[in-house]
């Protein structure tokens, strides 16, 4: 009975602090991803290289299936690479060159030198390289 207690009180604390939590964040809608070449409209990618470096967010490489539900097309690797600046009133995209090959499904941590990537893979090799976005 004890036990059960702790876990009500643990439980409700949870719920408290999540509720405070709304009032001290807010919310703001980044602007999408720019299309990427031949494209009208980006449809995001997963496993991209993303980090902080100088008050900007960098997004690079990661994986997709443009054009068509997944099921009918196969996955494409993709190597732009991204930087989201804050201007004086919005947000906007920047493109920022290019990976050395298209990848994704790495690790990235940002540092103050810059986000560091690690590994990655593409539709035929995993990779082991470490490289560094600034």
């Amino acid at each position: 009975m004890r036990i059960f207690q702790l876990i009500i009180i643990w439980v409700a604390s949870f719920c408290s602090s999540a509720l405070a939590a709304d009032d001290f964040l807010t919310w703001e809608k980044l602007p999408d991803l720019p299309p990427m070449n031949g494209q009208e409209k980006n449809p995001g990618v997963a496993g991209p290289f993303v980090g902080i470096h100088n008050n900007a967010l960098i997004v690079a490489g990661g994986a997709n299936f443009p054009g068509k539900p997944l099921w009918e097309t196969d996955k494409v690797w993709h190597d732009d690479i991204y930087v989201l600046v804050r201007g004086e009133s919005s947000y906007d995209w920047k493109g920022s060159g290019k990976l050395n090959r298209p990848l994704a499904y790495g690790a990235s941590v940002s540092t103050d030198a810059g986000v560091v990537c690690i590994g990655g893979d593409d539709a035929t090799e995993v990779y082991k390289e470490v490289f560094l976005l600034s």
